[in-house]
């Protein structure tokens, strides 16, 4: 249930993924026809700010094999947008089902001005996210993942989630790193600001 955040500063990017063919619209607080009307209507809402990103991009995934329908998803969704101290009521969101993966999983399109022309702010720092994870996981009785276990020690080993590793040189990658965080991880806090050693790994270049 962990939830992925991406900031963007043009809802085209996320919404046109949202709405693609085969997707089921679940809900939110914004009407959609269709996916040019939902962008449209994103467009209209937000207003230009310092950094530009007032949109924001959720995805969740139930465990494999579990399925929520309708109403439990949207249930997820707004107390996700409020452990976000973001107001479900009041602000522009869309919540989206995908059925292309091995797990049942929604996108959330949030606008961040809410319905009062007020320009909320938001964390979506990877912390925040595990911390919205773990209060999810509890709200739905599911099992937390050991590494948000408060007792547990420090983890070293890498996490990168599964769809980000589609090449062999990404996994390659991923995987030599976190051999050298659990294997060659420094005994003292003072060794942590030298290098690590580490066995160097080539990749070929890109073909262009």
């Amino acid at each position: 249930m962990h939830p992925y955040a991406k900031r963007h500063s043009n809802p085209a990017v996320f919404l046109i993924y949202m709405l693609r063919s085969g997707s089921e619209f679940l809900g939110g607080t914004v009407v959609v026809r269709n996916t040019k009307d939902a962008v449209k209507r994103f467009e209209e809402l937000g207003r230009d700010t310092e950094d530009g990103r007032f949109y924001v991009h959720l995805t969740l995934s139930l465990p494999k094999g579990m399925i929520a329908n309708r109403s439990v998803w949207l249930q997820i969704s707004a107390t996700t947008l409020e452990q976000f101290r973001l107001d479900p009521e009041a602000t522009p969101w869309v919540a989206v089902r995908h059925a292309d993966s091995a797990c049942d999983h929604i996108h959330i399109g949030i606008c961040l001005v809410d319905f009062a022309d007020r320009l909320q702010t938001v964390v979506t720092t990877r912390l925040k996210c595990e911390r919205v994870n773990t209060y999810i996981c509890a709200m739905l009785d599911l099992p937390t993942p050991a590494y948000f276990d408060d007792v547990a020690l420090p983890r070293l080993k890498r996490v990168t989630p599964a769809r980000r590793m589609n090449s062999a040189q990404k996994k390659l990658c991923a995987e030599t790193s976190s051999t050298c965080f659990v294997t060659c991880n420094p005994k003292h806090w003072r060794s942590s600001i030298k290098p690590w050693p580490c066995v160097p790994v080539d990749f070929e270049p890109k073909k262009r």
